[in-house]
């Protein structure tokens, strides 16, 4: 016991000594010069933009495979591209959220996009008394808990509680017309963020 007590004293004191070695005895400040134009470009341009150039691009393919599902027929085919189209997207927004600045947080983007949680309570009223009319506008005035990417994953998955295996014939026409209308919001947003 006495060992391993004299073994912790005899190596605090030798880190201590290395660390105060270390430090400068001298009173002068060293500077250190380093330009960050090069390394800011980068970032933004080659990360930041392309990440969002890369979201818009999968937004356009979201919309695509989501107008399969509202052409008639529900087919599993149809909803498996429409599932993995939202994938697709949620990638790019995935490795974008270490810089939520910016645009997509000074056009309030950020919530359109990704409210959590989702409230679906709301979103199921919202889905029940659709019109057929029913289409983007109306999404872009509605609150953002009941848009973006967790709504639509809740109609393209299932609700994550019972389900998380949603089929193409447990899909309603409300549902459908629902999603559509997110998903071509999703687009606009994401247009808007990219610009």
């Amino acid at each position: 016991m006495k060992n391993s007590h004299l073994a912790r004293l005899i190596a605090l004191t030798a880190t201590t000594g290395l660390l105060s070695a270390c430090g400068s005895s001298s009173s002068t400040q060293q500077t250190f010069d380093y330009n960050a134009d090069a390394m800011i470009s980068n970032v933004v341009n080659n990360v930041i933009v392309d990440g969002y150039e890369a979201l818009s691009l999968r937004a356009d393919d979201l919309v695509i495979a989501v107008a399969a599902l509202n052409d008639g027929d529900i087919t599993e085919a149809d909803l498996n591209s429409a599932q993995a189209a939202w994938i697709n997207a949620r990638s790019p927004w995935e490795q974008g959220e270490s810089h939520i600045f910016g645009p997509v947080d000074s056009l309030e983007i950020d919530p359109h996009l990704d409210s959590w949680p989702l409230a679906t309570a709301d979103l199921e009223a919202v889905v029940n008394s659709l019109s057929a009319t029913y289409d983007i506008d109306n999404v872009l005035a509605a609150n953002d808990d009941v848009q973006g990417f967790h709504a639509m994953e809740y109609i393209l998955f299932g609700d994550g509680i019972s389900s998380n295996d949603q089929v193409a014939s447990d899909l309603s026409a409300n549902e459908v017309i629902y999603l559509a209308a997110l998903a071509g919001a999703f687009q606009k947003y994401t247009s808007d963020l990219e610009t």
